[in-house]
């Protein structure tokens, strides 16, 4: 409430001035005079003592100091503020008087000014008013002398300590001021506040000690030693605290550093301490705390590494070094991970001088440490002479740091490596990782024609051409497949939620057409990548010189990043028939192929290759590659995979290529459609009387006894009125279920319209079409044909019993087909046609809204999934 009151006053002051001319406010004689005037307002009194302050003079002192008495408080306190602000030594002198004349409240404030401006006086008046009979005054004035810290102030602060509950924090406040410009005088003062028994509370003794610790020198680290190995744990925490407010110097951090040994409840904090005051002196001590297996826990050796990695001084590194071959992997490791971030040439010289060494830990550990530091040409020069190191570990572990770290200089290496063991894994990922570093993308224009991401499967996709294409015309040649393509402001969006997705594009560049499928999270180069002369022509090069299992391997390099380079070279050792295994693995290579590139050598591979195996396995590379080929359209794909059952060699392949037609003619079936229901919310959809909600990515509506539905209502697609189309869903029904799907329908929630895909828990109705006017108007089994004149016809193809029983299954996913298309209307259920209508009256709609329903009557429970449409 203070607050708030000295907050809403200030306000007032603020106000106040605004209606006080500059001219009042800058004159201290107009100001003078607005204070005498009889009928000068309570807020420009305030603000014209406020002005005083900083304009006025010895003038105004008499002024301001009859107003110290005022009988309103803001009036007295805008009064000392005024006189507290000039800066003039007697302003002093003017609150000494008026502490011999005021009383109560009054005197409380001019003690408290008495604190801001006092001089050798006011110390001698307040002293004498700390055994005042009102307590708030004793307070204020040992309160003042605090903050007016000299030597005459300090002296009876000391001889009162003990006497009055304030003088403790008064002394304290002093010593803290006086601390930097007189250590021992600050702790004459701490230690007598530590000494006092009476009216000291245990926060103002902890701090205390604090200040005396920091102050007294020898003295102070004695009393910190004793500190630390306190029973009191806030007495320890404290001596933990001055660890870090004590002096930079070097003897006191080996004081503290040679209480790790004596200090046990503590040690484990105490490291953390000399770690952040980082002081290279408590190295030696951090290092044997590290090092100690016997007398140390593996937590409290941890804390130690952990703190000579914070003081980043090379003099902790090789304590650090020494703990990376330690015995202990949790203690290695932390010891490694400390290396790799710390600063400096100091850690090179020690992790270049491990790989030097001759242990094999050592050696190793320094690799490891150089590849996560980053090393690169001092650490290149090391590892290329590990390279012949007569232990293997070693060897591989030097390898493979070459192909991170090293450059085009380092290629000649990792060639002689392979020339001389061929079969040398590490060497041919080095080589393959270094010449994939120096790949760069083709320089091109590229035209995004078509970019779709989601699950396909379940038609829950979004088309975001325009969105990949901003990206490419903003200068970005590598595409993520991910939920952000869907937006354009840098947020994602999930047209698939909890389903594996992919982005499927068709795009040219430089005019060809080319098409790729990319996995939710990966990348794709869409431009293609060249590996640079600089460690391409080398390899190239040494390629073709090479003969049997070292051409093999460097076929391996330069065909690894899939790339134009590793397509020619691959299909020029395909053609080959001189090294047969370079040829088979250039077959193998090419039926693999990442892109739709390879599909042509594919084909002629599954009709040609030197052996059935391989005629088997390109079959199989390319139908995979086919499925990938966008830019051929379904159509064509059925009628190439149909043509490659020719090529099927045995049995099983004959099935797997009939499974592979069936699948791209699925895929034909479902291409077009787009997706009703974004599986999250009902956003595509309105109305339903607030009875459908979303639920574990299923559409549902559901009553019960206690909330029954009495009025037939429908939730209206958004998507439109559409006339020809195809639709397709999932439902499942309770028994009591009674719902449908209207066709060509008004605009409307409750009461049926247009024409209705009927279904019931039952299965009696499933397959009819139902019309609000007609009732069950086109029959299960039957084609029923109103002509123009509304003469109806009717052919029985199916019994409407045996077909219920043949296409519905009860308590169980069942699925809805729907075709509209001009004046007729095909219902069909789990892929079997039931009904067939066509209505050719003139005034009959031929379009209108899609709506699903949900009918009054028993409690029932709606579920519809999967629903999708296609526009004919």
């Amino acid at each position: 409430m203070k607050k708030i009151f000295i907050v809403m006053m200030l306000l007032g002051v603020v106000c106040a001035r605004a209606e006080l001319d500059q001219s009042v406010l800058h004159s201290e004689e107009k100001l003078i005079a607005l204070l005498k005037s009889a009928g000068t307002s309570e807020n420009d009194m305030v603000t014209a003592c406020q002005n005083l302050g900083w304009c006025g003079t010895v003038k105004s002192f008499d002024t301001l100091y009859a107003l110290l008495s005022h009988d309103k408080a803001h009036i007295r306190h805008a009064a000392r503020y005024g006189l507290e602000m000039i800066p003039d030594v007697k302003v002093a002198d003017l609150f000494n008087r008026a502490a011999g004349e005021l009383k109560g409240d009054a005197l409380l404030g001019v003690v408290q000014s008495m604190g801001n401006r006092g001089n050798a006086a006011s110390v001698k008046i307040l002293t004498g008013r700390l055994s005042d009979a009102d307590k708030r005054i004793a307070a204020a004035s040992a309160q003042a002398l605090g903050k007016l810290a000299t030597d005459e102030a300090l002296a009876k602060l000391k001889d009162s300590m003990g006497k009055c509950p304030s003088v403790s924090a008064a002394c304290l406040e002093a010593a803290d001021t006086i601390a930097a410009r007189d250590p021992a005088k600050a702790a004459a003062c701490y230690a007598a506040i530590r000494n006092t028994a009476d009216n000291v509370t245990k926060a103002q003794r902890l701090a205390a000690l604090r200040g005396e610790i920091v102050t007294a020198g020898d003295n102070g680290l004695q009393l910190w030693r004793e500190a630390i190995q306190s029973s009191d744990g806030d007495t320890v925490d404290t001596a933990l605290r001055a660890v870090l407010d004590y002096p930079a110097d070097a003897k006191a951090t080996t004081a503290f550093a040679e209480m790790l040994k004596k200090a046990v409840s503590a040690r484990i904090r105490l490291a953390g301490m000399l770690g952040t005051r980082g002081d290279k002196a408590a190295v030696p001590a951090l290092a044997a705390m590290a090092g100690d297996t016997k007398s140390v826990d593996v937590t409290g050796r941890l804390a130690a590494a952990s703190a000579l990695a914070a003081m980043n001084d090379p003099a902790a590194v090789p304590a650090l070094i020494a703990l990376v071959k330690d015995q202990n992997q949790q203690i290695a490791a932390n010891a490694k991970n400390a290396l790799i971030g710390f600063a400096g040439v100091s850690a090179d010289d020690a992790v270049l001088r491990m790989m030097n060494e001759n242990s094999r830990q050592a050696k190793l550990s320094g690799i490891e440490l150089a590849l996560s530091r980053r090393m690169s040409e001092r650490a290149v020069a090391v590892l290329t002479g590990l390279v012949a190191d007569t232990d293997a570990a070693v060897s591989g572990e030097a390898v493979k740091a070459i192909g991170s770290l090293g450059t085009d200089r380092e290629i000649p290496v990792l060639l002689k490596v392979i020339k001389e063991n061929p079969a040398n894994e590490n060497a041919i990922k080095a080589l393959a990782s270094l010449c994939e570093r120096y790949a760069r993308p083709r320089g091109g224009k590229t035209v995004i024609k078509s970019a779709i991401y989601g699950d396909f499967e379940n038609s829950l996709t979004q088309d975001v051409t325009d969105n990949v294409q901003k990206l490419v015309d903003a200068g970005s040649i590598t595409i993520q497949a991910s939920g952000r393509l869907c937006r354009w402001d840098g947020f994602s969006r999930d047209p698939a939620p909890g389903r594996p997705k992919v982005l499927r594009m068709i795009y040219t560049f430089d005019g060809v057409e080319k098409s790729v499928q990319v996995r939710e999270n990966d990348s794709v180069h869409l431009s293609g990548e060249v590996i640079l002369p600089a460690a391409y022509n080398p390899v190239r090069s040494a390629y073709n010189k090479a003969e049997g299992p070292e051409k093999l391997a460097l076929f391996q390099v330069l065909t690894s990043l899939s790339n134009e380079q590793g397509l020619e070279v691959a299909r020029t050792a395909a053609k080959q028939d001189a090294d047969r295994a370079l040829q088979e693995a250039a077959i193998r290579v090419l039926i693999n192929w990442k892109t739709p590139d390879a599909l042509k050598d594919a084909a002629a591979f599954a009709q040609n290759a030197p052996t059935e195996r391989l005629k088997i396995l390109a079959l199989r590379g390319f139908v995979r590659q086919l499925e990938m080929s966008f830019t051929i359209p379904i159509v064509r794909q059925i009628e190439m995979l149909r043509d490659a059952q020719a090529w099927a060699p045995r049995e099983q392949e004959k099935q797997f290529m009939a499974s592979a037609v069936a699948n791209m003619e699925k895929k034909y079936d479902e291409s077009g459609f787009k997706s009703m229901f974004n599986g999250k919310n009902l956003s595509e959809w309105r109305g339903g009387d607030g009875w459908w909600s979303v639920k574990d990515g299923i559409l549902q509506a559901q009553s019960f006894e206690n909330k029954p539905c009495e009025h037939t209502c429908h939730l209206i697609w958004k998507g439109g009125e559409p006339g020809d189309f195809e639709m397709r869903c999932e439902f499942l029904l309770s028994p009591d279920a009674n719902s449908g799907v209207q066709l060509r329908a008004a605009n409307q929630v409750r009461g049926d319209s247009g024409y209705q895909a009927d279904m019931n828990g039952s299965g009696k109705y499933v397959g009819y079409l139902y019309h609000p006017k007609q009732h069950l108007v086109g029959q299960r089994g039957a084609k029923v044909v109103i002509n123009a004149k509304g003469e109806k016809s009717v052919k029985q193809f199916a019994d409407s019993d045996q077909l219920q029983k043949k296409v519905f299954q009860a308590g169980t996913w069942n699925k809805y087909r729907i075709v509209c298309k001009g004046p007729s209307i095909k219902l069909y259920v789990n892929d079997i046609l039931t009904s067939e209508f066509e209505d050719h009256r003139p005034d009959t709609p031929r379009k209108g809204f899609i709506t699903l329903q949900m009918h009054k009557g028993k409690p029932m429970k709606i579920q519809f999934r999967n629903l999708r449409i296609k526009m004919l």
